[in-house]
């Protein structure tokens, strides 16, 4: 076993040593368990591991916040994104371990993922529990929308709500001769604004209110941190972080059999400028 000096307890130094494994490989060897709630007492060697063999020297410059801030948490994910390996802490190559969750994990005190079929939530802050959500913005509506729902979701519900809309497709293609196509396994966003903009509006929005947000907001009882996924300058920066309106939360498309929400956000939760 290697000796890490600041990290004493045997545990944690055979901790780094399986990381690391035995060639000192470029890769960190972590596991979705490793961030989970019974090996917490890892998280300082976590980061240590990552500012010095991950080669995140910018860990060494931002000090862990106590709570979910957006503009405390900003700041500090703009340290880190100075470093060429943000990637490897923003999108981190780990299974059942989804983007922004190890990032925020190291932003974080009191903080442990709750894994990728966790019942609870993404992750816990002082047992607190939040979704993450890497989603794509629309600068003019202010929208988010690219995300899927978690693997707690009803399926039956969701293939209710699918059917609903394949039915209104058909009777929009019958009242109007196109061949706009619906199945249960695809909508796409064309041909729910092209629904969304004629006669069948009202019966549209029906399913929406009545169907759909009924059974997204169930989902989203939990406060949300949704982090920007564009491939740009504001890649990883947080969003919005808490509360998701069921006025807020709309269809945005139908693919691989499930239901693709969009989610707007109030005026004042606009992202912080970079």
């Amino acid at each position: 076993m290697r000796n890490y000096g600041i990290f004493s307890e045997k545990e944690t130094q055979a901790f780094i040593d399986r990381v690391l494994g035995t060639k000192l490989a470029a890769r960190l060897n972590f596991n979705q368990a490793d961030f989970g709630k019974n090996r917490i007492k890892n998280k300082d060697a976590i980061r240590f591991l990552y500012m010095r063999y991950g080669r995140i020297k910018e860990l060494n410059d931002v000090q862990p916040s106590n709570r979910v801030d957006m503009r405390e948490l900003n700041t500090k994910i703009k340290i880190l994104k100075r470093s060429n390996r943000f990637n490897d802490i923003y999108d981190a190559n780990i299974k059942g371990v989804g983007p922004g969750e190890v990032l925020l994990y190291l932003l974080l005190n009191n903080s442990y993922l709750g894994g990728g079929k966790s019942a609870g939530a993404d992750i816990f802050v002082d047992n607190i529990g939040y979704e993450i959500k890497a989603v794509k913005i629309s600068a003019e509506t202010n929208i988010a929308s690219d995300f899927r729902f978690g693997g707690t979701i009803d399926a039956g519900i969701q293939r209710k709500i699918i059917s609903s809309l394949e039915d209104l497709v058909k009777q929009y293609n019958n009242k109007t001769n196109k061949t706009l196509k619906a199945t249960s396994e695809a909508i796409n966003k064309l041909v729910i604004d092209e629904i969304k903009r004629s006669e069948f509006k009202n019966a549209f929005e029906k399913i929406e209110k009545q169907q759909f947000r009924e059974f997204a907001s169930s989902y989203f009882k939990k406060p949300v941190i949704f982090i920007d996924n564009r491939n740009n300058s504001t890649k990883g920066m947080i969003l919005y972080s808490g509360e998701v309106l069921k006025d807020n939360i709309f269809i945005h498309r139908v693919t691989q059999g499930t239901v693709r929400p969009a989610i707007k956000f109030a005026n004042e939760s606009a992202p912080v400028p970079i």
